[in-house]
């Protein structure tokens, strides 16, 4: 299985630990393997101080890049991982996330890893402008990692649903196991993959559309159908293709998890009984910041997470450029 090749590690100089770049040294690496650790080191009180003058503003601000820099050089040195070559970036700007967009867009990274606070709840970290825009925008699989701890007995937990019609357009499915695989490879974990049918999600689609009397451009099925024997129907459907959607990356059929239940509470149940490392999830951002339920998925699971966006991804932040 391929590795990542290129990693961008984004570093938060207020913080003390970084649990993002222990996360990138606990990995393995195919041979010339770059990792990047990358800051921003932006102080408004300095950037509007009455007492600099434009040509001292820029000399302190320099003389703030190089020390920083030098620190970064320092935290290269002292992260022991083989294979694996460092480089450093640091810049001064004033807004946090589109820094980061701007080295992503050029250093087109196959992996970015962000620690998330652990001192803080998710929710916080989350929906902090600069997270939700990073998370929003950044086109490649970003890691998020919640603290330097790594259960090495555990797994690597993906969550496809290949029953949704975004996910069979988009290849969302295929990138969210490949990723997976990925990680799992650099990791030394096996990978499973789940996928949630909700017969109660479907028990009230299917009241809706016979209510609105669209049943038959919906379901060529008979119109008195018994609610029960079509949602049976539909759930075996979602595990046929659930099945095949995974026959490459998770050819271990004991892997493959086919659970019933609302998404937000069985798939944060599902990794927590399988002791998993970390969950993976695929996003269009065609609404909210990660859809609903990968939003409820996130709130619910204390462990490292991985967002992955469709091949047809186009990053919100270019287009408005």
């Amino acid at each position: 299985m391929n590795k990542f090749k290129k990693i961008l590690v984004i570093i938060d100089q207020n913080e003390q630990e970084q649990p993002g770049l222990v996360r990138a040294t606990q990995m393995e690496y195919a041979s010339n393997t770059e990792i990047m650790l990358f800051t921003n080191i932006y102080n408004s009180s300095i950037e509007s101080s009455f007492i600099l003058d434009p040509e001292n503003l820029d000399a302190v601000k320099q003389s703030m890049i190089d020390y920083q820099t030098k620190k970064l050089h320092q935290l290269a040195a002292d992260s022991t991982t083989t294979n694996v070559s460092f480089t450093v970036k640091v810049v001064w700007q004033d807004t946090g996330y589109i820094s980061d967009l701007n080295m992503i867009d050029t250093y087109q990274p196959d992996l970015v890893i962000k620690s998330c606070s652990p001192q803080s709840h998710f929710a916080h970290w989350l929906f902090s402008s600069s997270s939700s825009q990073l998370l929003k925008a950044c086109p490649c699989p970003i890691l998020l990692v919640r603290n330097e701890f790594l259960n090495t007995n555990g797994c690597v937990l993906t969550a496809v649903d290949p029953g949704h019609k975004l996910s069979q357009t988009s290849q969302l499915d295929n990138n969210v196991l490949k990723a997976g695989s990925k990680l799992a490879s650099a990791l030394g974990m096996p990978i499973h993959a789940c996928h949630c049918f909700d017969p109660g999600y479907w028990e009230v689609f299917l009241q809706a559309i016979k209510s609105a009397d669209v049943w038959t451009d919906v379901f060529p099925a008979n119109p008195d159908s018994d609610n029960q024997h079509v949602i049976n129907e539909l759930q075996q459907q979602h595990y046929e293709m659930f099945t095949q959607a995974c026959e490459e990356m998770v050819p271990h059929v004991e892997h493959r998890h086919f659970v019933c239940g609302a998404v937000a509470e069985e798939i944060p149940e599902l990794a927590s009984k399988l002791q998993a490392s970390v969950v993976v999830l695929g996003t269009t951002y065609r609404t909210g910041l990660l859809g609903s339920s990968a939003e409820q998925i996130l709130e619910n699971v204390e462990i490292d997470l991985l967002v992955v966006k469709p091949a047809d991804f186009t990053s919100p932040f270019w287009v408005n450029q």
